[in-house]
């Protein structure tokens, strides 16, 4: 019986310090998982998920696109979204004590992206893309043929129905840093190009 029980314990022994011996080894790290890339013959796409927490992404980062187009800017960057509402993004227009407390308080998506906008008529107002909201205290951005580069960078606010992806309320463009986060989660659609 004593046989047994220091058999036992040699075995328990012997794996312990196989698991301390185990333990001590190099811990090679590995860098955290990234979206894959395909290669194509002339284009390099990322793959993201489209939806992500019932937000759709992708399509989203689609439909800023022409908008952004339509006031100068191609390739606009730092593009986010939020769910919120009509009224919550025009709130994100306020600074220096200005609010701007009007608009729907359904659920909406809120896109902002980066860019050099201006608007080039009459691309830019034929169209109902010009700026919405009360007429004091906004001006829209210059309207300029220079190089977008020369422009300042500003920020366009967009909300769209979860329900349809149709824009809802007004368009925007400002002139001063859009903090997001106070909306809730922030999703970066810059992987979706």
């Amino acid at each position: 019986m004593l046989s047994k029980r220091v058999s036992v314990y040699a075995s328990v022994a012997a794996l312990a310090l196989l698991v301390a011996g185990c333990s001590s080894a190099r811990v090679v790290s590995v860098p955290p998982s990234r979206p894959t890339t395909l290669r194509h013959a002339t284009t390099t796409t990322t793959q993201q998920p489209a939806i992500v927490n019932g937000i759709p992404l992708r399509r989203l980062a689609e439909l800023v696109r022409t908008p952004a187009a339509t006031w100068g800017e191609p390739h606009p960057f730092n593009i986010r979204v939020a769910v919120g509402s009509d009224r919550a993004a025009n709130a994100l227009m306020g600074r220096d004590g200005m609010t701007y407390n009007f608009g729907e308080t359904a659920r909406a998506y809120v896109v902002a992206l980066d860019g050099h906008f201006s608007c080039d008529p009459p691309r830019c107002l034929t169209s109902d893309m010009g700026i919405q909201g009360p007429s004091e205290g906004l001006t829209p951005p210059p309207t300029t043929t220079t190089t977008p580069s020369a422009v300042p960078v500003s920020t366009m606010l967009l909300t769209f129905d979860p329900k349809t992806l149709q824009e809802v309320g007004g368009f925007r463009v400002v002139d001063h840093e859009v903090d997001m986060s106070k909306l809730g989660h922030v999703y970066s659609l810059d992987g979706y190009r």
